[in-house]
């Protein structure tokens, strides 16, 4: 047992470290991860192009080839990277969504 849940597996270690910060929003600004009223951007990288992942997110913003951008309530992180359908999930930085606009 190397001491990671299962379903940390997939989640960067940035994001994995903003869910166990005390003050999440400094985390945030310090790694510059755009991160809002207990939500956080993230990017996720799926096996499976057609993936329904829309349960996860609070809003996706961008969605091709297995890649999704979308924000997602940082206390359900777990919850997506454990998703079948999910190889990784990693913060989306402020400066990724200057992109999407």
């Amino acid at each position: 047992d190397n001491g990671i849940a299962e379903v940390e597996e997939g989640l960067s270690g940035e994001l994995n470290d903003l869910i166990e910060s005390e003050d999440r929003e400094q985390f945030a600004d310090n790694h510059n991860i755009h991160y809002h009223n207990g939500k956080v951007m993230v990017r996720t990288h799926t096996d499976n192009q057609n993936g329904d992942l829309d349960n996860h997110f609070d809003s996706v913003s961008f969605q091709y080839s297995g890649k999704s951008i979308g924000t997602v309530d940082v206390d359900n992180l777990k919850e997506l990277a454990g998703d079948n359908d999910v190889r990784y999930v990693e913060p989306s930085y402020n400066f990724d969504n200057m992109y999407l606009a």
